[in-house]
């Protein structure tokens, strides 16, 4: 059992490389608020990752901040569910700046950008971008269908 003088006030204890005595680990938890990997968290987060976060899946309310390679900070608000990443309530990237997103039409993936406004990609926004792609790929077979009935057509004729 640790002792006095073990570690830093708040800071989780771990053995040393040595194996023999005990110090600091990267993980800070003043009861508050929990921080991994950072000297300089957000005092508005109650729980701060410095570096990469990998999950299978996220689920809760309230307001989720991410922050881009650029170091401007990505607010989702709330994520219910995020399935093969389209179910995003709402994303704002830092005050008026615009937001790059992507769908994915027809297994390629495709820009669906918004300058200086906020913008709503919702479950019911994606289900009509669907839709949409379906009715045009469905008109254009049908042209396509009736380019080849045209065709056919005037080589009948031209046989007569």
């Amino acid at each position: 059992m640790p002792g006095p003088g073990s570690g830093t006030e708040n800071y989780l204890v771990k053995w040393t490389p040595d194996n023999e005595t005990l110090g600091n680990s990267n993980v800070f938890d003043d009861g508050t608020t929990v921080v991994i990997g950072s000297e300089n968290p957000d005092n508005s987060a109650r729980f701060h990752i410095s570096g990469v976060l990998n999950g299978s899946g996220f689920q809760g309310g309230g307001t989720t901040f991410l922050q881009n390679s650029q170091g401007e900070k990505v607010r989702t608000s709330p994520i219910t569910q995020m399935e093969s990443n389209k179910e995003i309530d709402m994303m704002m990237v830092g005050e008026r700046k615009s937001v790059n997103l992507t769908k994915q039409f027809n297994g390629q993936l495709n820009d669906v950008t918004k300058g200086n406004e906020n913008y709503n990609l919702n479950e019911s926004s994606i289900e009509r971008l669907d839709n949409l792609e379906r009715q045009i790929r469905e008109s254009k077979e049908m042209i396509q269908t009736l380019l080849i009935r045209i065709a056919n057509l005037e080589s009948q004729l031209n046989k007569n």
